[in-house]
C-alpha cells in the first residue's frame, strides 16, 4: 500500500461521551435559565415601578388636593409669629426639676390634682410672668418654627418639649384657677393651651399637639360640671370671677370651628408616607443603612446583586404600605372614620420570612396608625367638649340640664356636632339620667354600647368614649381610669 492509499482511508468518527453531552445539554439549559431569570426580572420590575408609581401619584395628588401650603414655611414678622411668642414664655417657665416632674405626674394622673393643692398653687405663683406671656400666644395669627432657628438655632428641638410643658402649666393653671374662684381667668388658659397646641400642630410636633390638645380638653371635663358663668360678680363680696356668656360662646365658636385643626392634623400625617417614600428611595439606592440600620449598606458586587434581586419584592411592599396609609389619610381628611366595609387592608408583605428585611414595611401596618386613632379621639373630645359648655349654659339659664341635645339648637349651638365613628353620621349620645351623666361617642368598634368604657385593652375593642357631665362619687376617678389609657 502506498502512502497515498494509506491516507486516503476513512477515519471513523470519535463520538462524544455521554457524561459531556449532558453537560452541554447543562450548560445550554443553565444559560437560557438566566436569560429567563433575567428577563423575568426585568418584566417583574416594570410592573413594581408601575404599581408603585400609581401609589406614589395618588398620594401626590392628596398633597396638591392640600389647601395651605405648611409645608414651605414663610417668613413671618416677629411680632406675629406664635412660635416666638411661645419660646418666650416657655422660657420664662424657669421649672425645676421638682415642678416639671409634678406637671408630668399631673397629666397622666390628673385624680391627683386634689391631694397635690400646695404644691399646684406654689407652681402657679412661680409662673406668673410665663403664664402673662403666654396672653400673647393668641394675637400672633402665624407660625414659623424657622424663626426659632434663626434666634436660638440650639432650641428647634427642644422647642416642642417646652411648648407642652407651657400647655400643661396653663391647663394645670386654669384647674386652679377655678378653685379659687376665678373661672373667667381658667377660661382664658384653656384658650392659651389650645393656641399653643394648634401652633405646635405641624409635622416636627403633631403628636405632641395631640397631648396637648387632649390635656385642654381634660381640663374642660374637670371643670365644666360646676363652672360659674355670668356677669363679674365682683361687688357680692365672695371675690368671685366667673366667666362671661360672650368668653364661653366665643370659646364654643373656636371649637366648632374644625377646618383649620382638620387640614393641619391632614397634612402633619402626610408626612408619614412621604418620609416613608423618602426612607425608600435612601434605601434603594444604597445612601443609608440598609432598612433603617438594621443591615449594613450594599459595598461588595455580591450585595449589590442581591440587593437587586429583592428590589421589585421591596417596591411592592412599598406600594402596599402607600396604599394603606393613603386610605388612612382620606379617612383624616373626611374626619370619618371607616365602616367595617371600608377599613383598609394589611396586606401581607412580599419579603415576609425576611424579617429584617419586611420590618421597616410591615411596621406601618400593623394594625391602625397610632396618630390616626389618637386624632379621631381627640377630635371625639373637641365635639364633646362643646356640647359640654352649651349644656353647663343651658343647666345655668334654666335650672337644670336639657332633656335632650336638639334643645341646645339654635339657641347655645348653630348645630349638633357628628359623632365621628358613628357609621351614620349620627350626632353624639347624650345621657342625662346616667351614674353620671355623660356625653360619649360609639368608640372605635363602631357599635353603641350604651356609654360602657374600659380602661384597659386596644384601642380598637373599646367600647365607648364618654365626656362625664358629673364629678361626684366615683366618676371622677373614672373618667381618669379613662383619659390615662390615650395619648
Amino acid at each position: 500500500m502506498t502512502t497515498h492509499e494509506a491516507m486516503s482511508v476513512p477515519t471513523e468518527a470519535v463520538p462524544i461521551p455521554p457524561r459531556l453531552r449532558w453537560l452541554k445539554r447543562i450548560g445550554v439549559g443553565t444559560i437560557a435559565l438566566i436569560v429567563l431569570l433575567i428577563v423575568h426580572r426585568w418584566l417583574w420590575g416594570l410592573y413594581a415601578d408601575s404599581v408603585l408609581d400609581a401609589e406614589t401619584a395618588r398620594l401626590q395628588r392628596l398633597r396638591m388636593s392640600a389647601a395651605r401650603s405648611r409645608f414651605r414655611y414663610e417668613a413671618v414678622p416677629r411680632e406675629n409669629n406664635v412660635v416666638l411668642a411661645i419660646d418666650q414664655a416657655a422660657l420664662a417657665m424657669a421649672l425645676t426639676p421638682d415642678q416639671a416632674k409634678l406637671l408630668r405626674e399631673l397629666a397622666k394622673h390628673p385624680d391627683r390634682y386634689a391631694r397635690r393643692r400646695a404644691e399646684i398653687r406654689g407652681l402657679f405663683d412661680t409662673t406668673t410672668e410665663a403664664r402673662g406671656l403666654a396672653g400673647r400666644i393668641r394675637q400672633c395669627s402665624q407660625a414659623d418654627w424657622s424663626g426659632l432657628w434663626e434666634e436660638r438655632p440650639e432650641a428647634l428641638w427642644t422647642g416642642y418639649a417646652l411648648g407642652q410643658d407651657l400647655a400643661m402649666l396653663l391647663c394645670v393653671s386654669a384647674v386652679h384657677q377655678h378653685w379659687q374662684g376665678d373661672d373667667a381667668g381658667a377660661v382664658r388658659s384653656i384658650r392659651d393651651a389650645l393656641a399653643i397646641a394648634a401652633a405646635m400642630n405641624t409635622p416636627g410636633s403633631g403628636v405632641r399637639s395631640i397631648g396637648c390638645f387632649h390635656d385642654a380638653f381634660v381640663t374642660i371635663e374637670m371643670i365644666c360640671s360646676d363652672l360659674r358663668i355670668g356677669r363679674s360678680a365682683d361687688g357680692d363680696g365672695t371675690g368671685s370671677h366667673p366667666a362671661s356668656p360672650e368668653i364661653i360662646q366665643e370659646l364654643v365658636r373656636h371649637l366648632m370651628d374644625e377646618e383649620a385643626f382638620r387640614e393641619s392634623a391632614f397634612e402633619v400625617f402626610l408626612r408619614v408616607p412621604y418620609g416613608f417614600v423618602d426612607n425608600y428611595g435612601r434605601w434603594l439606592d444604597g445612601s443609608s443603612s440598609v432598612l433603617f440600620g438594621l443591615i449594613d449598606p450594599p459595598r461588595s458586587v455580591c450585595d449589590r446583586v442581591a440587593l437587586g434581586m429583592i428590589t421589585p419584592m421591596a417596591k411592592l411592599d412599598a406600594a402596599r404600605t402607600l396604599r394603606y396609609l393613603v386610605d388612612w389619610l382620606g379617612f383624616v381628611r373626611q374626619g370619618r372614620w371607616p365602616d367595617l366595609r371600608e377599613w383598609p387592608e394589611a396586606e401581607a408583605p412580599a419579603l415576609l420570612g425576611m424579617d429584617q428585611c419586611a420590618r421597616p414595611f410591615w411596621r406601618h401596618r400593623e394594625g391602625i396608625p397610632p396618630y390616626v386613632s389618637w386624632y379621631f379621639v381627640v377630635l371625639s373630645m373637641r365635639r364633646m367638649a362643646c356640647l359640654a359648655l352649651a349644656i353647663r349654659r343651658y343647666e345655668l339659664d334654666r335650672g337644670r340640664r336639657p332633656e335632650d341635645l336638639q334643645s341646645l339648637v339654635p339657641a347655645y349651638l348653630p348645630h349638633l356636632p357628628e359623632d365621628p365613628f358613628s357609621p351614620k353620621g349620627c350626632q353624639v349620645r347624650y345621657r342625662p339620667d346616667g351614674s353620671p351623666a355623660a356625653l360619649y361617642c360609639i368608640g372605635m368598634n363602631r357599635t353603641d354600647d350604651g356609654g360602657r368604657f374600659c380602661s384597659n385593652g386596644t384601642r380598637r375593642q373599646c367600647p365607648d368614649l364618654p365626656f362625664f357631665l358629673d364629678r361626684h362619687g366615683n366618676s371622677f376617678q373614672r373618667v381618669i381610669e379613662w383619659h390615662t389609657c390615650f395619648p
